[in-house]
């Protein structure tokens, strides 16, 4: 399995739009079978921002990469991410490709 960690800093003033946003982004990643590993996780980051984390499993990269691209090209996919660069102030994307091989996981990074 392939897990890809996203972590979001969600914008000042945006935290409860933010959290809406997101469960309409669960229900898409439903409707689009996006499996997800946990999350969003919500957290605060060393400045007292509001920090979520995002998990998915994937089978490869390009599987990934591909799911992400056909769900958000068009439609209501096209729609919610459209509204994202206004409720986040920044993104960092983290990938496992041997996430679930023999032995332990691997962490995620530590911020």
């Amino acid at each position: 399995m392939y897990l890809r960690l996203v972590r979001t800093v969600i914008a000042p003033g945006m935290a409860d739009a933010y959290w809406k946003w997101s469960r309409e982004i669960l229900d898409l990643w439903d409707e689009h079978g996006v499996l997800r590993a946990g999350g969003p996780y919500a957290t605060t980051g060393p400045g007292g921002e509001g920090v979520a984390v995002w998990l998915s499993l994937h089978d490869s990269e390009e599987q990934m990469r591909e799911q992400f691209r056909v769900m958000y090209s068009e439609g209501r996919g096209r729609e919610l991410i459209g509204r994202r660069p206004a409720l986040v102030s920044a993104t960092t994307e983290g990938w496992y490709p041997e996430w679930d091989t023999d032995g332990p996981a691997l962490l995620p990074p530590a911020w």
